[in-house]
């Protein structure tokens, strides 16, 4: 499989995160984040993942439940998103505890400006 470049948009408006995030091979998603701590919903085809999030100094953290159908059954699976920038505003870290049956797991992304 032949697949291109991700690319993920991310837009800021005076109450709302919108992450738009294209996997290169014509699969696209949307979440939408309130800033104000109110819960926010989003959909996809496989889970329901709601989320508050709220400013923690200049990082913006988010506490996720995702509710999931699967082949096995439901389940949920919860995580911490921190968000932050860095000094120049071009580099964005995420980093993302789960809570899972195998105790905490933890990720970090990071994701640099291209152009404009």
């Amino acid at each position: 499989m032949n697949g291109g470049d991700q690319t993920v948009r991310i837009r800021q408006t005076d109450d709302r995160l919108i992450i738009t995030d294209d996997d290169g091979q014509g699969v696209a998603t949307m979440n939408s984040y309130n800033l104000d701590g109110k819960e926010t919903t989003n959909k996809t085809a496989q889970a329901t993942t709601k989320s508050k999030s709220k400013w923690e100094g200049v990082a913006l953290v988010t506490d996720v439940t995702r509710s999931m159908q699967t082949p096995r059954g439901n389940f949920d699976m919860k995580s911490r998103e921190v968000r932050s920038l860095s000094a120049d505003g071009k580099v964005m870290t995420v980093r993302t505890e789960f809570d899972t049956q195998r105790g905490k797991q933890a990720m970090t992304v990071t994701y640099e400006l291209v152009g404009s």
